[in-house]
């Protein structure tokens, strides 16, 4: 999924970094060099500046925090603890943000990629599945809501895994997207922070019932749900897809 393939890339490009770093600084005319080629360039970030955050950031993330991942490494081993990481790779961005987690080889927990296709019929079509990880839920908690950094930062640091599907059909754009947490609490402050999020982008007030949060605008309806340390977000285009979607997934959580 992209957040194994985003953890990979934050090892090999910090790790190209850190090296680059490491050179560089060997020797100090090099680093005078380095420096006035640097500012003496016209460098352009307009794209990356107006691309949208989900995509900016995460295009950045392999630079820096790989490279502050793979500085915890080289501090705590050295470069041949930063090798011994290619033998036994990061797979998740949690543990590229929290790198003694995975010191202590904490994966994520699985999370089954939701059949939305399946559930609402032939009508449907699958046009996303995957699944998100801690960084990009941080982006996601950030782009649109009224949360402080604090805010998204305890919302988003106690995931332990999600997958999500999105649907097209003729009544409309669809998501369902399940997450687990490592705590009651950690799946609370997220399902708070995203109907937070969800409130302000839909522009549309968030009723809540017991675990439920509900918010409703013109164009969509989207309602979060807490069940123990398990979060579902379901976005739907009407009231009646919306039901469908629930049936479904309740159905299918249920054992044989």
């Amino acid at each position: 999924n992209s957040d194994e393939s985003l953890a990979i890339t934050a090892l090999i490009e910090g790790d190209a970094t850190l090296a680059q770093i490491d050179f560089i600084l060997g020797d100090m005319r090099l680093a005078r060099e380095f420096l006035e080629e640097i500012e003496s360039e016209d460098i352009s970030t307009e794209q990356l500046d107006n691309a949208p955050p989900i995509i900016a950031l995460t295009l950045l993330f392999p630079y820096d925090q790989g490279q502050v991942f793979t500085q915890f490494l080289f501090d705590d081993g050295g470069w041949d603890l930063v090798d011994e990481a290619y033998a036994n790779p990061p797979t998740t961005s949690e543990q590229i943000l929290h790198p003694d987690k995975y010191l202590d080889g904490e994966e994520a927990i699985m999370v089954e990629t939701p059949d939305l296709e399946g559930i609402l019929g032939s009508d449907a079509r699958t046009i996303d599945e995957d699944t998100w990880g801690e960084y990009q839920i941080s982006i996601i908690l950030a782009d649109g809501g009224d949360l402080s950094d604090e805010q998204i930062t305890t919302a988003s640091e106690g995931w332990g895994g999600d997958a999500y599907a999105v649907t097209t059909s003729d009544a409309g754009e669809a998501i369902l997207w399940q997450s687990a947490w490592d705590s009651e609490d950690d799946a609370d402050e997220f399902a708070t922070a995203l109907g937070n999020r969800e409130s302000v982008r839909l522009d549309a007030d968030a009723t809540s019932e017991g675990d439920t949060y509900l918010i409703e605008s013109d164009d969509a309806i989207v309602q979060i749900t807490v069940d123990g340390t398990a979060v579902t977000y379901v976005y739907a285009p009407d009231q009646e897809t919306l039901d469908v979607i629930l049936a479904g997934e309740s159905s299918d959580a249920t054992p044989e």
